[in-house]
């Protein structure tokens, strides 16, 4: 995995990173996201055109890659569970 990937998916909270973001901020921080993004698509691109990834598991690494990267889980909580973006 590449080092800003490892780096974003450590963060412990998308929301609580974002809530308080000048738009300038936000504009920084939408783009590390969308350039690990780009580095796994490059990399997993690679590796199925090599063999060592079939498309439907790159499609699924992809997926879940990308909703940790965004914060899905924290924005699509389910009913029992805290929206800690409206905690602030």
């Amino acid at each position: 995995m590449a080092p800003a990937t490892a780096e974003v998916l450590r963060e412990a909270s998308v929301a609580h990173r974002i809530v308080g973001m000048t738009v300038s901020q936000f504009a920084q921080e939408l783009d590390k996201r969308w350039n690990t993004i780009t580095a796994l698509r490059e990399t997993i691109e690679q590796e199925v055109g090599k063999g060592n990834l079939r498309p439907i598991d790159a499609m699924q690494l992809i997926s879940c890659t990308t909703g940790a990267v965004f914060g899905y889980e924290e924005f699509h909580a389910t009913l029992s569970g805290p929206q800690p973006y409206n905690n602030q």
